[in-house]
């Protein structure tokens, strides 16, 4: 991905997380000639851990694009790490007290905090599917 134009906090992350996501996750990737290389895009996969978004992050990194996630807002209110997101461009949801399902999601915030991203960005859900 280098000479994208990350810009300063995105570089950052890349060499905060990627080395650690690298260190401590196997990959075995299959699938990243499925990602359009430009323009809009959802990708969504089921979310069964907190390094869950690290990792996939990591796979549509390396496939050569930027992921912005529907994050969960209470996790905007952790110090340092809501910062972060926030610089990062990830995109925060409130959930309805039962988990964050996009059926769930209010549409109009959604949509509100949609407007402010580029129509070519890659987008990344989590399904939340449980057995």
């Amino acid at each position: 991905m280098a000479g994208r134009g990350l810009g300063f906090w995105r570089r950052f992350a890349v060499i905060v997380v990627k080395p650690f996501v690298t260190v401590f996750t196997r990959r075995t990737w299959k699938g990243a000639e499925y990602l359009p290389r430009t323009g809009p895009a959802v990708i969504v996969a089921n979310h069964i851990s907190h390094a869950d978004p690290l990792a996939l992050a990591h796979f549509v990194y390396d496939a050569g694009r930027w992921p912005q996630f529907l994050v969960k807002a209470s996790v905007f209110k952790v110090p340092v790490v809501g910062a972060l997101l926030t610089k990062v461009q990830q995109i925060p949801v409130r959930n309805s007290g039962k988990g964050v399902y996009l059926s769930s999601v209010d549409p109009h915030e959604l949509q509100a905090n949609l407007k402010w991203t580029s129509a070519s960005q890659l987008h990344g859900a989590y399904a939340n599917v449980k057995p």
